[in-house]
């Protein structure tokens, strides 16, 4: 990834222009999607990838999928990570019921960020 250009830097701070310079993706989860490609599978690939800097659900995706169709039908892709911003279609969904709920208009889903706990809210307002 390439780090994040500003047109102007004399106008910012030099820990500004340190964190500009860096890449707005830690090295670690940037090789975890590279490899995430070549992911283990104990039939197709069992000499694959697994992660362990990441909380994924995939390898127990066969169990987990089971349980939660007695519930609702839910896609595989739900147990994986998704936009740091919550699922497009999540958003596009959360937007309708906004508007059709409290707002009157149907907000644009990519002003929406849906996000798991304080911890994550605070990360991306600042």
């Amino acid at each position: 990834m390439r780090p994040i250009e500003h047109p102007d830097r004399r106008v910012l701070s030099q820990r500004a222009q340190r964190m500009l310079a860096s890449p707005s993706m830690p090295k670690y989860l940037q090789e975890q999607f590279v490899r995430s490609a070549a992911a283990y599978d104990a039939q197709t690939n069992p000499d694959g990838y697994i992660s362990l800097c990441v909380a994924e659900n995939r390898l127990v995706a066969d169990l987990m999928l089971a349980k939660m169709a007695e519930c609702r039908d839910v896609p595989t892709s739900v147990l994986g990570y998704d936009f740091m911003v919550g699922s497009q279609v999540f958003r596009e969904q959360l937007s309708r019921f906004m508007g059709r709920t409290f707002l009157g208009r149907d907000p644009l889903p990519r002003h929406l960020a849906v996000l798991a706990g304080a911890g994550s809210v605070l990360e991306i307002l600042f």
